[in-house]
């Protein structure tokens, strides 16, 4: 058997004084419990202090209640219990046993290990939850802990001067840069999360659900001065731009709608949104068409626009339905020569929710009543909806309808007959009657 020499001895003892001197720093020092410590031992070494100080600076927010807020979270149990019950373990095996009994952990009968056992197998819980903690996965935790990042860069840092530096520098490599314009203006691939995307654009930071696509990433436009200005999400297995927004999750300003256009072209993109909304139709405007659309009526609900289309057509829109502005002018001709809509005109002004019939009320009308969609083959398809046979519907339906509804549908029906459409060109007609 091979001798262990005095060297060596000596080596393993100054090296378990030094863990020990570690861990009780931890504990002592900035307050940590034992366990936590001795995890934070294990997996950071000699730079464990310094990770202890950097969670207890990213804490900070709690004041003196930081490692309460630290240790609890929304499971059960937290991480807070699970220190309780390793601290437990240490005491007398009977009064262990006592305290879990008090606490509906089983009685005596129940018990087939002992007080250190347990011990051992709670340590393992709390290095595991421990691990799981947001902190952990932050941008620089994450490379820190895989080795791509060199903690000792970091070093004399705050923990939050550190991920800021980080974060920088991931976002200053020529490799993250997308697309570059003459005058500084830079598409920057800032990768599934960035804190100071976060922090500087009032947002999660983070590319959470925008998609499916497990390549998923953000990326950002930032001007001259290295500031982010607009953020969205790039799907590349699918090909597809979608989430784009502002700061604060604000709608993308027009400036900016030429930048994200060069993007996709850039990608070879589309641009396709599961919900476009108000917030993002000008921009997808300006994506299919090459036109920014004017808004003619901003409502408490909605906001309504006129676009013109590469053929020519001037449409009116809300972002979700489109009428050609012909048809617009035909459909409120004829609402307003028909009884139907007189009669709920004049209830509305008996019960003084309208004063008058004026342009933004033909404009809420005319959408309430028919919605003509563009369904040219450039168009997303999600606004490619089939022609509903609504003379179908209400002949099978006619008995069963409130009368308010079938009055409804006649009006609908008078203008479908009215409007002036080529059934077989791109553009058919979607009556709502939900909303109705």
């Amino acid at each position: 058997m091979k001798q262990t020499s005095a060297f060596e001895r000596s080596n393993k003892i100054k090296s378990l004084l030094k863990l020990a001197d570690s861990v009780g720093n931890i504990v002592n020092k900035l307050g940590f419990p034992r366990p936590i410590a001795m995890v934070l031992q294990e997996k950071f070494g000699k730079n464990s202090f310094m990770i202890a100080s950097w969670i207890k600076d990213d804490s900070s927010w709690g004041g003196d209640r930081w490692l309460k807020n630290f240790l609890d979270d929304f499971s059960r149990p937290s991480l807070n219990d699970m220190v309780e019950f390793w601290e437990k373990t240490k005491l007398p095996q009977e009064e262990y046993f006592d305290w879990l009994e008090r606490n509906g952990y089983g009685g005596r009968s129940e018990r087939f290990s002992t007080p250190e056992e347990d011990r051992r197998a709670i340590y393992l819980d709390i290095k595991e939850k421990l691990m799981r903690k947001s902190f952990f996965n932050s941008t620089l935790m994450k490379a820190i802990i895989s080795g791509s990042a060199n903690i000792e860069r970091y070093k004399e840092l705050s923990f939050k001067e550190a991920l800021e530096k980080y974060n920088y520098e991931t976002i200053s490599d020529p490799a993250a840069t997308v697309l570059e314009y003459d005058d500084g203006w830079k598409w920057i691939n800032v990768g599934k999360k960035c804190e100071m995307i976060g922090d500087r654009m009032s947002n999660c930071g983070s590319v959470g659900v925008m998609s499916l696509d497990e390549d998923r990433t953000m990326i950002s436009l930032f001007n001259p001065t290295g500031e982010p200005r607009l953020l969205l999400t790039w799907s590349p297995n699918e090909k597809r731009i979608s989430g784009v927004e502002g700061k604060g999750g604000s709608a993308p300003k027009p400036e900016y709608f030429q930048y994200v256009k060069d993007l996709a072209d850039k990608l070879n993109a589309s641009f396709i949104e599961n919900s476009l909304g108000e917030k993002r139709f000008p921009l997808w405007a300006y994506f299919i068409t090459g036109n920014e659309p004017k808004m003619v009526l901003e409502s408490v609900f909605d906001k309504f626009y006129e676009l013109k289309t590469p053929d020519g057509i001037i449409w009116i829109t809300n972002g979700n339905a489109f009428i050609t502005k012909d048809n617009f002018e035909l459909a409120k001709r004829i609402l307003i020569d028909d009884p139907y809509f007189q009669d709920n005109v004049k209830k509305l002004k008996e019960r003084d929710l309208l004063s008058e019939v004026d342009d933004d009320f033909m404009v809420r009308a005319v959408f309430s009543h028919v919605y003509e969609h563009i369904l040219e083959a450039k168009m997303p398809s999600q606004f490619k909806v089939n022609l509903f046979n609504f003379e179908k519907m209400y002949k099978e339906n006619k008995n069963a309808l409130a009368h308010n509804r079938k009055e409804n549908i006649k009006t609908m029906m008078k203008i479908m007959n009215n409007l002036e459409i080529n059934r077989t060109a791109s553009v058919k007609i979607f009556y709502n009657l939900i909303r109705r």
